[in-house]
């Protein structure tokens, strides 16, 4: 550590000795009128000696500086400044000095609160920086006053180490079963109401370890005994929202602020395997009710692309007659495609009328050729047609010209 940050505490070996009580020697003599400092800082013996200087350790310390001094007078001892960081307050308790008046008030039955220079817990703390602190007067006791987590998880701890003892709330629901529940807890310290703290409770450990993990414990297992753990398990958010509330009072009687309560994964003993039977249950229960709603969310569109799909009747009147369009297809052609294949069987077509004859028979030029009428049909096998339609087309009636080609 660097010279500048230490400081030098003056052991006089000459002069009168301390009354009963005191364990220093104050800055001043007898009176209390004569400061130490016009003995020029203990380097002019014989005016520390008139100015009714005690033997013994001295209150008043030596800076950064170079001083003469006679060893046989005094010695000197170095020690460290006194640092409070920044995010902490320093609670002096002054172990000597004169007895004050108390300040805490008639309310407060935990102890006295007394003004800066006298015996006692100082009412004001030292804000952060360093200080010339002879530590044989007094102590200083770091309070934190930004947020702080308090862990109730076995081996684990926050920065400040106040939670190093601390483990999982043993609970025991009203079902029987027997979780660990671990949970965090984030307090705040006002700087103002450190030195009420530190009088009431010596330390901030002292106060997790003896105060709050007994009051934490007791009202979550409270809470465990009026639910099963299944309801545990699913009213998480519930319990920690309506423990913070609650509990924000029981931490104000106690000088605290509480900002939150974060309750974390519930653990089990891994002896019993009661626990994760259940929720293995609570897993297979979760996963059938997903598939459930997986397989009725599918059945939706299917449903609707069969109804669009069915074919709709029409009514008789407005099928197409047969002269106008091919008929419909039979049951075992509706899933066929719909391909055309040439029709095997010839169609018939009606020869033409036979012209009358003008007052005599008519010549034989004039009747019509066999061999005409016979290639009519043969023309019709080039034309391809489907071949359910063929014998479904309305036959030509028999007219009287086709009977007279017949009898011809």
């Amino acid at each position: 550590m660097p010279v500048s940050d230490m400081i030098g505490i003056v052991t006089v070996h000459d002069g009168a000795a301390l009354s009963a009580g005191e364990i220093i020697a104050p800055l001043s003599g007898p009176t209390r009128r004569t400061p130490i400092s016009i003995t020029n800082n203990y380097q002019d013996p014989e005016k520390f000696l008139l100015a009714g200087g005690r033997r013994g350790r001295q209150l008043q310390v030596l800076v950064e500086g170079t001083y003469f001094l006679n060893r046989l007078f005094a010695t000197v001892e170095f020690v460290p400044k006194i640092v409070v960081e920044v995010g902490t307050v320093g609670v002096v308790v002054s172990y000597t000095g004169e007895h004050g008046k108390d300040l805490s008030g008639e309310d407060y039955k935990h102890g006295e609160l007394v003004q800066k220079g006298q015996r006692g817990v100082w009412s004001e703390p030292l804000l952060p920086g360093k200080y010339a602190f002879n530590t044989y007067a007094g102590k200083i006791i770091a309070v934190p006053t930004t947020n702080f987590i308090l862990k109730w998880i076995r081996n684990q701890s926050g920065q400040h180490k106040f939670d190093e003892n601390l483990s999982e709330v043993s609970l025991i629901t009203k079902d029987a079963f027997e979780p660990s529940l671990p949970l965090s807890v984030v307090v705040h310290i006002d700087y103002k109401k450190a030195p009420l703290v530190i009088q009431r409770f010596g330390d901030v450990k002292r106060l997790v370890e003896q105060t709050l993990d007994p009051m934490v414990s007791a009202y979550f297992k409270n809470v465990g005994q009026t639910r099963t753990l299944i309801q545990l398990l699913q009213d998480r958010a519930t319990i920690q929202k309506v423990s913070g509330q609650e509990m924000k009072e029981k931490f104000a009687h106690y000088n605290l602020e509480l900002e939150e309560v974060l309750i974390a994964r519930r653990r089990h003993r891994p002896a019993t395997s009661e626990i994760e039977n259940i929720l293995t249950q609570l897993r297979t229960r979760q996963i059938a009710e997903e598939q459930i709603e997986t397989y009725a969310r599918q059945e939706k569109p299917q449903s609707r692309s069969a109804s669009c799909a069915r074919p709709r009747p029409r009514p008789a009147s407005s099928r197409p007659s047969p002269k106008a369009s091919w008929p419909s297809p039979s049951r075992a052609t509706k899933a066929r495609p719909n391909i055309r294949r040439p029709c095997k069987k010839r169609r018939r077509f009606a020869p033409s009328p036979r012209p009358k004859a003008k007052g005599r028979r008519a010549s034989a030029s004039a009747r019509p050729s066999p061999s005409r009428s016979r290639s009519a049909p043969t023309a019709a096998r080039n034309i391809s047609l489907p071949k359910w339609s063929c014998n479904a087309l309305p036959r030509p009636s028999k007219s009287r010209a086709w009977m007279s080609y017949r009898r011809s």
